[in-house]
């Protein structure tokens, strides 16, 4: 009688063992997606296709949040976009500076700085006139203000890629931009011959060097857990 008791004890006990083994691998697990928003800048933004990102920016994110717990979602975009997307709430992380007049609400920004973005003006020796290529709604930290007021006169395009290619065709004498994005499509550009036929000499006169940081937007419940995440990886 004593070794039924003892079995059946055994079987429940089992039974028990089991039943919690099958909740826990059935329960629910909830998934945060976090949407992130990024300006093209290479080489750490990059963009392939209609919106696709990647680059050095986007592999830390996923390391960032390379736990099953997230989902990540990228997307590149102008800066407009980026801006309204991020006030509207629709972004949950993007990558900017601190004196972003577009993005003054709702944001907490990292604590560690991901990248310091430098302003060049790089002007052609043989220098005839004071147009200046730029990025349309970029002020470049009050580098363009001071410009106009020396007397030059902005060309505005859409992306690096584009005024470097009016700079060198002769639509304008001077290019104001930031150091990585120029260097990058200028010596892929070289490689590829793309600019072989623009034989030009240019000077370079730094301005201004801008720490750049992840923004986490605060409509997202969960803000100050991502942004301790971010700081927890650039801290170790």
């Amino acid at each position: 009688m004593r070794k039924a008791t003892i079995v059946t004890l055994i079987l429940i006990y089992s039974s028990l063992l089991c039943i919690k083994s099958f909740a826990l691998n059935n329960q629910t697990v909830t998934t945060q997606n976090i949407v992130v928003g990024l300006i093209t800048f290479p080489p750490f933004i990059q963009k392939e296709g209609n919106d696709k990102c990647y680059g050095s920016a986007i592999d830390d994110l996923q390391k960032i949040f390379s736990e099953h717990l997230y989902t990540l979602t990228f997307y590149c975009a102008p800066p407009s976009r980026i801006y309204r997307d991020f006030n509207q709430g629709l972004i949950d992380i993007t990558i900017n500076v601190k004196s972003t007049e577009s993005l003054r609400a709702n944001i907490i920004y990292s604590q560690k700085y991901y990248e310091v973005l430098e302003v060049v003006l790089y002007s052609k020796e043989s220098k005839q006139n004071q147009k200046v290529a730029s990025i349309r709604s970029y002020n470049y930290h009050g580098t363009r203000q001071k410009l106009e007021f020396e007397g030059y006169e902005f060309v505005d395009v859409a992306n690096t890629k584009e005024a470097i290619a009016v700079f060198l065709r002769g639509g304008t004498d001077s290019l104001l931009s930031y150091r990585q994005p120029f260097e990058h499509y200028f010596n892929d550009g070289a490689k590829k011959r793309r600019y072989a036929a623009f034989n030009v000499s240019f000077t370079q006169k730094s301005f201004i060097s801008v720490p750049s940081y992840f923004a986490v937007n605060t409509k997202n419940r969960k803000a100050q857990e991502i942004v301790d995440k971010i700081d927890a990886y650039f801290s170790r």
